[in-house]
């Protein structure tokens, strides 16, 4: 009887740990963790002193994204961005946003809209598949983590999502140099969290192997 008690232990445990390796391991499907209020404010932190002539813009000009709603369809999310116009360092955003988006984030991720600045999660796969399965043969992409770049001749551009799939970087050069890079100055509202999953697995198998410690003591 002790032994069959082991094994079924044994066996519970087993498959708690498979379930949390394949979320860690091979994500089937993709997740919006942005949240309705969460906002970034990107900062200019290098420019051209040329390129800088051409968009009349200053070193500490910032811009900034909110997102204001969410919607679930059966195969995208549907994200609402407010964005706000570059203003200057000393400058105080208006209550009102400049432009309001609406971005159908598709779980196919090849069919990932163009500069976008937001993702389903965990964004490295997601760009990663939206770049393997491109089609277009005028889109020059390549992906690298949480990086996504884009070459349009003679420049490239660099989009950079943070662990909630949240735009934090963007940045922009030709062949020759860096032209301007813009940096994230406010993080997401929303703190990053672990996954569902993998705190189940682990709770489960903690739990488990207490009941296992008390049960081993109260049969000596």
């Amino acid at each position: 009887m002790r032994k069959k008690n082991i094994l079924s232990l044994f066996i519970i445990i087993s498959l708690s740990f498979s379930g949390m390796m394949i979320s860690v391991l091979g994500q089937s499907t993709y997740i919006c963790k942005v949240k309705a209020g969460d906002q970034v404010i990107l900062e200019l932190l290098e420019v051209d002193e040329y390129y800088l002539i051409m968009t009349e813009e200053e070193l500490g000009s910032k811009r900034k994204y909110q997102v204001s709603n969410i919607s679930e369809e059966a195969d995208s999310f549907l994200v609402e961005v407010k964005i706000w116009a570059v203003i200057a360092a000393d400058e105080t955003f208006n209550n009102n946003p400049d432009s309001t988006d609406i971005y159908n984030l598709t779980k196919d991720p090849a069919k990932l809209p163009d500069s976008t600045p937001v993702l389903l999660c965990p964004a490295n796969s997601y760009l990663s598949e939206y770049v393997s399965g491109a089609t277009d043969i005028y889109l020059n992409i390549t992906s690298d983590g949480n990086t996504i770049k884009a070459y349009y001749w003679p420049f490239t551009r660099y989009f950079t999502y943070d662990s909630n799939g949240f735009i934090s970087e963007l940045k922009l050069t030709n062949n020759t140099a860096l032209l301007e890079r813009w940096g994230s100055k406010g993080q997401s509202s929303t703190i990053p969290g672990y996954d569902l999953s993998i705190v189940i697995g682990l709770t489960t198998i903690a739990g488990l192997s207490l009941v296992y410690i008390w049960k081993k003591k109260t049969l000596k």
